[in-house]
């Protein structure tokens, strides 16, 4: 009887370490857990804070803006045929540096399409180069959507733009307000 109490007197010691043993770990565990899970959130505000910057200028919602896109110029030869060739279209947001562009012309964008993106913004006509840099496909599968960034564009252009976008942006504040 009494190796039996001993026994089990030793087996509950041994339980009492293996249970202090692994809560111990485990809070270990947890912090280094706990410190990885830091590291990648750090990692991703980072991330999102480069992607937020990365086109240097703010980007404005438009109500479908008419704009035609004329096709300058591709790196594929077979493209020669569509060289001027306008297409209709309408602008969803724009920045200083480009435009989100959707239209029902579904283009090779791995040929390097360079356009005139032509649109006008309050009274103001612009007429600006651009190169094709993405494409996606709109929800509703029949119009796609162009990623323009603006290219050799002349300071006058960048001011005169800019200055219709802070315009623009400046009466939809007053109207939220």
């Amino acid at each position: 009887m009494t190796l039996l109490v001993a026994y089990f007197i030793v087996i509950n010691l041994l339980l009492t370490g293996l249970i202090i043993y692994l809560q111990k770990k485990s809070k270990a565990e947890r912090k280094r857990i706990y410190s990885l899970l830091d590291e990648e959130r750090n990692k991703l505000k980072k991330k999102q804070s480069e992607d937020k910057n990365r086109r240097g200028s703010f980007r404005l919602t438009l109500n479908r803006k008419d704009c035609t896109l004329v096709l300058k110029e591709s790196t594929h030869g077979n493209m020669e045929k569509l060289k001027e060739r306008s297409l209709k279209g309408y602008i969803e947001n724009i920045s200083a540096s480009g435009v989100k562009f959707v239209c029902r012309y579904d283009l090779p964008v791995k040929f390097n399409f360079k356009v005139t993106s032509v649109f006008e913004l309050r009274g103001e006509e612009f007429s600006l180069g651009a190169d094709i840099v993405r494409k996606e496909e709109h929800t509703n599968h029949q119009l796609m959507i162009y990623g323009l960034q603006f290219v050799e564009m002349t300071a006058k252009d960048q001011e005169r733009l800019s200055i219709v976008l802070h315009r623009i942006e400046s009466e939809n504040r007053k109207r939220i307000s």
